[in-house]
């Protein structure tokens, strides 16, 4: 499912976290960056799939652990409806990040400064 917004410069993200800190930074620094930008935020990776299928996005991130159905199992599932989104996965683990990549992530994020990394990567990864 495409975006419906994308076509008018706002772009649709959802942001899967389940801790409670990270999910509100993220959403501001969205919102800072991309101020028309639709930012959801989810607990779950089940959740962000549902999100997905209802509204469409232009952005999927996801932290590590987001229930069941986790970053790398969300990232799976997105990649097998052929979908050419961009999807990020911020994690402590840096050691996950071959296993990320054969899933399909575009991006793996891996502490410290992920803010910033994933500031100079956005313009590459959210094209008009």
């Amino acid at each position: 499912m495409e975006n419906m917004f994308g076509m008018s410069g706002r772009y649709r993200i959802i942001i899967a976290t389940e801790e409670a800190v990270v999910g509100p930074i993220l959403q501001v620094t969205f919102s800072q960056l991309y101020p028309t930008a639709y930012v959801s935020v989810v607990p779950t990776g089940l959740e962000a799939l549902m999100l997905y299928d209802q509204t469409g996005a232009d952005l999927v991130l996801a932290t590590e652990n987001i229930g069941i159905i986790d970053s790398l199992e969300l990232t799976r599932v997105l990649r097998d409806q052929n979908l050419d989104l961009p999807l990020i996965i911020l994690s402590g683990n840096c050691a996950q990040a071959l296993v990320a990549d054969k899933a399909g992530v575009s991006l793996f994020l891996c502490c410290p400064h992920v803010l910033d990394k994933l500031k100079l990567a956005l313009p590459q990864l959210l094209t008009p």
